[in-house]
């Protein structure tokens, strides 16, 4: 499943509402933006992933490694 240029493994569940809306998680949201910005800018995906590494940023998966 491809959602929004990010890759989402099928078995991973996205957090839901009582409605079936997804939940925004605004932290993980300003993540996604300064990503998305960055790569407008010119930043190669591995120099971007390098910072978010240096920052202590973790994946979705919760894993340090980029």
């Amino acid at each position: 499943m491809l959602i929004v240029g990010i890759k989402i493994k099928k078995k991973q569940r996205l957090p839901k509402d009582d409605e079936g809306n997804l939940i925004i998680d605004p932290e993980q949201a300003e993540v996604v933006k300064c990503i998305y910005r960055e790569y407008l800018e010119g930043y190669s995906m591995d120099k971007i992933a390098k910072g978010l590494e240096a920052d202590g940023i973790l994946t979705g998966a919760g894993k340090t490694k980029w």
